[in-house]
C-alpha cells in the first residue's frame, strides 16, 4: 500500500472530489502504474481518498491510499509526469495497511486571505476566546468550540480547526471574519496542513504516519 501526498492548486482546487478520483484513475493508466483493483462485478482501482475539500478551496496536503506494488519513488515520478495541471504528487511512502487517513485526521490547518484583515490582527487572533456563530443549512450555531487555534499576523490568518464529524469549514470561518470585520468577501484559502490530535498531543499528519509506520516519505516535485 501507498500513501500519497498530492496538492491541488490554481484551477484544479475547482476539480469536485469525484472528479479528482477520476483524473487520478486517467493518470494512473497514463503512466502505466501497476495497481490492484476490487473484485466483484464492477472492478475498480483500489484508491482510497481523505475527506474532500470543499471546491473552490486550495490545498498543499491532500492524502490518498493506493494499492500498488510500485516503488513510492517510480509512483511518484511516473505520475507527475502525466498528471493534469495544478495536480501534483509531493511525498510518497510505503505503508504495509491504508492508514485512514479520514479517520486519524482529525484537525486541519488552514491560511485565510482577507483584503484588509491586517488591520484587525489582534482582534482576529482573539477570537478563539469569543463565540463563533456560523449559520448553515439554515441552522445557526456556536461553532467556537470547533475553532482549536487561530492567529493573524499582518493579515495573514492561520487557523486551526477540527476536521470529520464536528468539522469547522475554512470557507465558513473566512465568511464568519468577513461579517464580523465589514471585511470584502475577496477571500483566498490555502490548506496547509492535517494534523492528528490525541491525547492534547498535536502532531503534522505526516510526522503521525512516519512513527506509526517506522517509515520516511520520498519527496518530489
Amino acid at each position: 500500500m501507498l500513501i500519497l501526498k498530492y496538492e491541488k492548486l490554481n484551477s484544479a482546487s475547482y476539480i469536485p472530489h469525484l472528479d479528482t478520483l477520476r483524473a487520478f484513475v486517467r493518470t494512473i493508466r497514463r503512466a502505466e502504474l501497476a495497481i490492484n483493483y476490487s473484485e466483484g462485478f464492477n472492478p475498480h482501482m483500489r484508491l482510497f481518498f481523505a475527506n474532500p475539500i470543499p471546491v473552490g478551496t486550495e490545498s498543499e496536503c491532500e492524502y490518498c491510499a493506493a494499492d500498488s506494488p510500485e516503488p513510492p519513488e517510480f509512483f511518484l515520478e511516473s505520475f507527475n509526469r502525466f498528471a493534469p495541471p495544478g495536480i501534483c504528487i509531493t511525498a510518497a511512502a510505503a505503508t504495509p495497511e491504508n492508514p485512514n487517513v479520514p479517520h486519524i485526521a482529525n484537525a486541519c490547518g488552514y491560511f485565510i486571505f482577507v483584503k484588509g484583515a491586517e488591520r484587525f490582527d489582534k482582534e482576529i487572533s482573539d477570537l478563539k476566546s469569543e463565540p463563533v456563530i456560523i449559520t448553515s443549512n439554515k441552522k445557526t450555531s456556536d461553532v467556537s468550540d470547533r475553532l482549536i487555534s487561530i492567529a493573524c499576523n499582518g493579515g495573514k490568518i492561520y487557523a486551526v480547526t477540527k476536521a470529520g464529524a464536528e468539522n469547522l469549514r475554512a470557507d465558513r470561518l473566512a465568511e464568519f471574519i468577513c461579517a464580523k470585520f465589514s471585511l470584502p468577501r475577496t477571500v483566498d484559502i490555502l490548506r496547509k496542513n492535517l494534523y492528528n490530535i490525541s491525547g492534547g498531543k498535536i502532531t503534522s499528519l505526516d510526522e503521525y504516519i512516519a512513527r506509526k509506520y517506522s517509515i520516511s516519505f520520498t519527496n518530489g516535485k
